[in-house]
């Protein structure tokens, strides 16, 4: 039991140390910055929230269109990967 415990927490610190290298070179923007660029061509802002937040929230950024992240092949293929691509969820 202890060696599978042991185990566990190996994958979860590896699996975290992954996802940590794999964000580490994607940019952030800040919400200043995201609503003096609203508007620019080249932009696409993608509201990522779940369905809960989505269906419960009355606010959103102007502009912006619907990412469900459950369907993400379905939406991403059908961006511009040579535009700035904002995603957000709160």
């Amino acid at each position: 039991m202890k060696s599978k415990i042991l185990l566990l927490a190996g994958l979860m610190l590896l699996a975290s140390a992954v996802f940590a290298l794999a964000t580490s070179d994607v940019p952030r923007m800040s919400t200043d910055e995201l609503n003096s660029r609203l508007g620019e061509a080249g932009l696409v802002v993608v509201d990522v929230r779940t369905g809960g937040d989505w269906n419960g929230s009355d606010q959103m950024v102007a502009g912006a269109i619907r990412g469900n992240p459950n369907d993400i092949g379905m939406w991403l293929s059908k961006l511009n990967m040579d535009q700035t691509i904002v995603l957000y969820c709160s």
